[in-house]
């Protein structure tokens, strides 16, 4: 997969989580920011250090940050999907 298409759907989740989490407590909107705010400035540092300066060697640090975007993405979009059926189903269920 490439970085685009890693970053594109990082930030995907990472909108999709804000969306779903905006109404409820500000600790868990907060926690939230600083999770995806640190895993995806860990990984861009390490990637703007492999362009400047080439490793000859596997970058194991830049690709356990990529894979931990990747699966940071991947449980956002299922955390924003339990939330939101979530919230819905109670929704509805008051309003019977």
């Amino acid at each position: 997969m490439s970085v685009f298409f890693l970053y594109f759907f990082f930030l995907a989740s990472f909108l999709a989580v804000l969306a779903v989490i905006r109404k409820g407590p500000r600790i868990g909107l907060y926690a939230a920011i600083l999770v995806y705010l640190a895993i995806g400035s860990l990984a861009t540092v390490l990637l703007i250090g492999e362009i400047q300066n080439p490793s000859i060697d596997a970058n194991i640090g830049l690709g356990i940050a990529l894979l931990l975007m990747e699966w940071m993405s991947i449980a956002g979009f299922i955390l924003a999907i339990i939330i939101a059926s979530a919230s819905y189903i109670m929704k509805r269920k008051q309003a019977s």
